[in-house]
């Protein structure tokens, strides 16, 4: 399998690249956020926790304390993907902190070659980022299947994000050559 991977974040993406060149020829990894537009976009990045790093600017005063603006590079995924060679089933692992429905939207033509997606999933009272049902409504039109959750976060006991897995029925399936 390859793996391609997208990081906005420098110090993040350095880390990065260091693992992918250990894997050979199978990891590549780009220093980008994904979206629906190309171009320079500003990234808001959590300092105490890089993983919570946004294209969403904070929405509360203790999280904009924590967060420094920083600007990088932004491209759809159709973009990158048509100057790559894709071969087999295509698996999609999104984790964007809230852009996933910017990211999908950015990959139009990627989701026709997919076999299946993995991203994380607001559900409950959860509204800081796209809503299960949201996702639900955008990738069923485009033949995927919910089928599960591969975890949960919860925040006072209450399941908040998941880890959806959507699936293609294999009858609707495209292989890449």
């Amino acid at each position: 399998a390859n793996i391609y991977c997208f990081e906005p974040l420098p110090d993040c993406y350095r880390r990065l690249q260091r693992w992918a060149n250990r894997q050979g020829d199978r990891v590549q990894a780009f220093n980008m956020a994904l979206g629906n537009a190309s171009g320079q976009v500003d990234f808001f990045w959590n300092q105490s926790h890089p993983g919570g790093s946004s294209l969403r600017a904070p929405e509360t005063p203790h999280n904009r304390e924590t967060h420094v603006s920083l600007t990088t590079r932004m491209e759809k995924l159709d973009d990158v993907v048509a100057s790559l060679t894709l071969r087999g089933e295509i698996l999609i692992k999104l984790d964007v902190e809230g852009a996933e429905l910017e990211v999908l939207e950015g990959a139009r033509n990627l989701l026709g070659q997919a076999s299946a997606i993995i991203l994380e999933a607001a559900i409950g009272e959860e509204r800081s980022r796209p809503h299960f049902h949201d996702l639900l409504q955008t990738l069923e039109p485009r033949g995927f299947l919910y089928r599960g959750n591969l975890g949960s976060a919860y925040v006072d006991g209450v399941p908040r994000l998941v880890d959806a897995v959507f699936i293609k029925p294999p009858s609707l399936r495209r292989i890449a050559a």
